[in-house]
């Protein structure tokens, strides 16, 4: 790069070949700090001379392949400046997905079944649900199927008798974002037996009596 002014007609410009008056390497750093818009960028030595206009008058014995080149430099600086100024564009998140349940509540006997819905809003993928129960015992009952779509219930069974009263959490989980659920809780009842005694109603016999005359 030397530093004559690339257009400017100066002293230092005189016996050069014509071939020589544009430095291609000197066309980008003018290209990138056009660009840049001399934002704390060093300026190259011929831009202490800026043209007056931004026209560019391409020497007519400059090489196709340097024309070619200086063209694609001022298409990709204007495609830049284009992208910083715009932001560019970006395609907007899905709405969230939100799940509801026909029954949130339940109070289901020992082994008895219950059957539970859950639809889902903005499942765009169709993924539907998983189901879980937990709960504070070591059998909280089973549900089948595990997995539904939106709209498709599944059943719940309640296990044996439990020892004491036993609250399940039934949980529909979205597989597409699992951190989107709803849930139901159902209790079971703990058996009860009460026994009532019964006082026994006796009839003793009476001893016969024979009278002798």
């Amino acid at each position: 790069m030397y530093a004559c002014h690339p257009f400017q007609d100066s002293p230092c410009h005189r016996g050069r070949s014509s071939a020589n008056r544009l430095d291609l390497s000197g066309w980008e750093a003018y290209i990138a700090v056009q660009s840049l818009g001399h934002s704390g960028a060093r300026m190259p030595l011929f831009e202490r001379h800026p043209p007056l206009n931004l026209k560019i008058e391409m020497e007519a014995d400059m090489s196709p392949s340097n024309r070619v080149a200086v063209v694609g430099l001022f298409f990709a600086a204007a495609l830049a400046t284009a992208n910083l100024g715009c932001g560019g564009s970006s395609t907007p998140p899905p709405p969230p997905i939100s799940i509801s349940l026909n029954n949130t509540t339940a109070t289901l006997f020992e082994t008895t079944s219950l059957p539970f819905t859950a639809t889902l809003v903005n499942d765009v993928s169709a993924k539907g649900v998983i189901w879980t129960a937990s709960c504070s015992a070591s059998a909280c009952g089973s549900v089948s199927p595990s997995a539904t779509q939106s709209g498709i219930p599944t059943t719940y069974t309640a296990p044996g008798p439990p020892a004491s009263d036993l609250t399940v959490t039934l949980k529909a989980t979205a597989v597409a974002d699992p951190s989107k659920f709803a849930s139901a809780i159902i209790t079971v009842p703990a058996l009860s037996v009460s026994v009532s005694p019964l006082r026994p109603r006796c009839r003793l016999p009476v001893p016969s009596r024979s009278v002798e005359a």
